[in-house]
């Protein structure tokens, strides 16, 4: 298996295009690939791209998941006509059931040129002249130029082979993945409502966004990575928190079911997150203490690892059940229609609660506040700044202002919360840890104090300034 983080340009040219003198000219290649995807273009429509691909003897699977604002490219070897079981596995949040069949077969004529930038690394500008083929029919043709970073190459160079290509007649394209333009497929496009549409389109189309942030991160879960869990649970936690803050629109029952899978969910993904958080911290801290502290660094980062296990068999096990997948489909029917109730609920008093009830929780509260109501205040902060966010279209400014004012008291609150959870699982994992983890996590206990009162110091400024900042509402 072969895996590549893409990051590239797309350009559209006309079929007598001809790349200018660049660099150096890499051998013509001709590609055959053979596009899959369910009856109704699930994968087109999330960005993914299955191919099987035959480039001379070689015949592979490849796989492009969107990752950020690039694509992930995972191949197999394609040693049998049936797609790897680990292809199926990693596209189940957008299949769903579905069967994967041939959509598309395309003939690419590649010719490709290799860039070097003297300090911008190196690039690849590849022209492809593409043959959309029905049988031995062909239906469609169509050129584009793609411009693909390799190795360390930079922003600079990018923008400079951009320029030169539209000075030969290049024009920038609408981004579309060859399999769009063989289907004749639009790009994908969500609707945004207009800044005074109903608040229910609002949160229609807020719930969209996190859908899609949650099953985007869903393969990247599966291959274990830290940043699929993260983006998951925030996405979950969005979402959670917007029906909260929006019940009032929505029937009762239908909030309270999805808001429930939504808690069980969530909480699989927290107990694996804060695992991959804590050893990540420890992991950073153990650099400081010292060349003597390596090895019982080690231990314990193990003993972290060891004992999320269970944990990441449970979220695993999750992921394939019935369960999650009824919830994914719950959640992609909210695209369509919502259960709404008659309402006069409003972003503007959806914001006003939500910066209301922090305030309500912020008085009294000073560095000297006990840690529960610290933690109390932890969590009013964040959904103050979630519903600021599904409120923004709307609301413009003032719900940005209490989003930044909201996120910086969570980041405070959350690095104290951090130390106090910290201190106590560093103090079990001594009681069970070889004598030079003890070492380590006694030295790590002993800082989480330090820590606490870093965040204590810094809250009464915070609050203020969120207390300033959300007056008016």
């Amino acid at each position: 298996m072969k895996e590549t983080l893409e990051h590239e340009l797309k350009l559209s040219v006309g079929s007598g295009f001809v790349l200018p003198p660049l660099a150096v000219d890499v051998e013509p290649r001709t590609l055959r690939a053979t596009y899959h995807d369910t009856a109704d273009h699930r994968l087109a429509r999330h960005g993914v791209t299955l191919r099987r691909r035959s480039e001379g003897s070689r015949d592979f699977w490849q796989l492009k998941l969107p990752r950020g604002g690039d694509r992930l490219e995972i191949a197999w070897d394609a040693d049998e006509s049936a797609i790897p079981e680990e292809v199926t596995r990693l596209l189940t949040a957008y299949v769903r059931g579905s069967a994967l069949e041939p959509v598309a077969e395309l003939h690419t004529l590649r010719r490709a040129v290799r860039v070097t930038g003297k300090d911008d690394g190196a690039a690849e500008v590849v022209h492809d002249s593409v043959r959309v083929l029905q049988g031995n029919r062909i239906v469609r043709e169509f050129d584009e130029v793609e411009i693909e970073q390799l190795r360390d190459g930079s922003g600079r160079l990018i923008a400079r082979l951009e320029r030169q290509l539209r000075a030969a007649g290049a024009k920038r394209s609408d981004g579309r993945p060859k399999v769009f333009q063989a289907l004749d497929l639009p790009a994908p496009a969500r609707t945004r409502p207009k800044r005074g549409a109903p608040a229910v389109e609002h949160l229609r189309s807020y719930l969209q966004t996190q859908v899609d942030a949650l099953v985007q991160s869903d393969p990247l879960t599966r291959r274990g990575e830290v940043e699929g869990v993260h983006g998951m649970r925030v996405a979950t936690r969005r979402m959670r928190s917007a029906l909260k803050e929006a019940h009032r629109q929505l029937e009762a029952s239908w909030v309270e079911e999805t808001r429930s899978e939504l808690k069980w969910l969530g909480s699989l993904l927290g107990d694996v997150r804060d695992a991959d958080v804590f050893a990540a911290y420890v992991q950073g801290e153990v650099a400081s203490l010292g060349a003597q502290a390596a090895q019982g660094g080690v231990d314990l980062v193990g003993l972290i690892t060891a004992g999320s296990q269970p944990a990441r068999a449970r979220l695993a096990e999750a992921l394939d059940s019935p369960r999650y997948l009824a919830l994914l489909d719950r959640l992609e029917a909210t695209r369509e229609s919502l259960p709404v109730t008659a309402s006069r609920d409003t972003t503007e008093r959806m914001l006003r609660r939500a910066a209301r009830r922090t305030r309500r929780n912020l008085r009294g509260v000073s560095r000297s506040s006990s840690d529960t109501r610290l933690h109390k205040l932890r969590i009013a902060s964040k959904r103050a700044r979630y519903a600021a966010e599904l409120a923004m279209p709307a609301q413009g400014r003032p719900a940005r202002r209490l989003a930044k004012r909201a996120e910086a008291l969570q980041t405070i609150l959350g690095e104290h919360q951090d130390a106090v959870v910290a201190e106590d699982r560093l103090q079990s994992l001594a009681v069970e840890a070889t004598p030079a983890a003890a070492f380590v996590a006694g030295r790590l206990a002993e800082r989480q104090r330090a820590r606490r009162q870093a965040a204590r110091a810094q809250l009464p400024a915070a609050a203020k300034r969120f207390a300033k900042a959300t007056a008016s509402l």
